[in-house]
């Protein structure tokens, strides 16, 4: 058996760099690419769980579900994954357990903006955030921005009824985070879907109905087109024909996508953080206590009425992870608990699930008997 070389520790900065940043999946063939994203997610999975040593995601991927010990299996595409493991479910905390969720998520949106466009609707994109300093704490700045989005779409004034002569039919909602040399930036991402044209009268009344809320509640801003940006027409058009990738990717990705102008997305503190940076450390366990338990995502019910007679589903959290442990796959093998202890202990999570798409059952037999090996040899780990 050739033998691997991902199971030590790493000896340098430079070297877990090498080893934390995925590489371009263009220049790899697509097992390869698969096994370096997958290696990516653990490492960080492993972090926020060293990080956060009283949630669920300490657990996450560790534990058997039961005595049958771990079942990996391969999808129709001929994927590997596994299944019958203690999920946390956490589209915050957990790189991996976010990861799934956002996929399905992604297309999800993907089917709604699509069956929307057909049916001769418009989609708008209204980005709300407010102005914050380097100096304020994550869960004041994201309080804030709560109560400005309560106060913006209740009442009299209420979104739905400020742009009634264009008929706004639904929204999808979703909350995001980023961290950069102004601190915090917590922001909202609305879709807005139509049935007419947005109108400028109605960007500006937008703008600057927001711009006064925040000013009420001790935030003013001077720049209301920044604090309430709002992308349609071509540009939203542009995105759907693209089978609605960019739109959906900006409500379904949050916790991947880069954050812009020097800003930090949470998963980016904590690859920091793996690295070794203690203040990143600090930012992603900060952002962790503000964002437990709240929903990234939220459709009005006339949207999820109009998702359901597509036969489109929105899915919990919960049900998009408990869905994929029910999906039609082949089994390869089982994997007893000590051993997955092991394969967790030397990281070598990756390596099994690439060697099963590779080898099959005899690719896991590999890893089982490699892991083994480290084992009696007492070789150091990174637990």
């Amino acid at each position: 058996m050739k033998p691997l070389g991902r199971h030590r520790k790493f000896s340098s900065a430079s070297s877990l760099t090498a080893k934390m940043k995925p590489l371009d999946p263009r220049q790899l063939p697509g097992n390869e690419a698969r096994l370096q994203a997958n290696d990516y997610k653990y490492k960080l999975q492993r972090c926020a769980a060293r990080l956060l040593p009283e949630e669920s995601v300490c657990k996450c991927g560790r534990h058997a579900v039961d005595s049958r010990g771990v079942q990996v299996v391969k999808d129709g595409a001929g994927r590997a994954f596994t299944r019958g493991l203690v999920r946390c479910k956490s589209v915050w905390h957990c790189p991996v357990c976010a990861a799934k969720i956002a996929e399905k998520r992604r297309s999800e949106y993907v089917q709604l903006l699509k069956a929307w466009r057909a049916n001769g609707g418009h989609v708008y994109m209204l980005t709300l955030t407010l102005p914050h300093n380097a100096g304020q704490g994550l869960v004041d700045v994201l309080t804030i921005l709560l109560r400005a989005w309560d106060l913006f779409n209740s009442g009299r004034n209420a979104l739905p009824t400020m742009l009634e002569d264009i008929d706004l039919f639904g929204q999808l909602r979703a909350l995001e985070v980023t961290h950069g040399d102004n601190g915090w930036h917590p922001h909202q991402h609305i879709l807005l879907f139509t049935r007419e044209y947005l109108l400028p009268q109605h960007i500006e009344y937008i703008q600057q109905r927001w711009a006064s809320l925040l000013a009420a509640l001790g935030f003013p801003t001077v720049r209301p087109d920044v604090a309430a940006q709002v992308q349609g027409g071509d540009h939203a058009a542009e995105y759907v024909s693209k089978t609605g990738w960019g739109m959906a990717e900006e409500i379904s990705r949050a916790h991947t996508k880069k954050g812009g102008r020097g800003g930090q997305t949470p998963f980016q503190l904590l690859e920091s953080a793996a690295l070794g940076c203690q203040r990143s450390a600090r930012l992603f366990q900060e952002y962790a206590v503000a964002f437990k338990g709240r929903k990234q995502v939220f459709m009005s019910r006339s949207l999820a009425a109009f998702a359901a007679d597509h036969q489109l589903e929105e899915l919990d959290d919960a049900v998009i992870i408990e869905r994929e442990e029910m999906e039609v796959a082949e089994i390869v093998g089982y994997i007893a608990q000590e051993h997955w202890n092991l394969i967790y202990r030397y990281e070598m999570r990756a390596e099994l699930l690439h060697a099963v798409e590779l080898r099959g059952a005899a690719g896991l037999e590999e890893i089982v008997l490699c892991v083994i090996r480290l084992d009696e040899l007492k070789v150091p780990s990174t637990v």
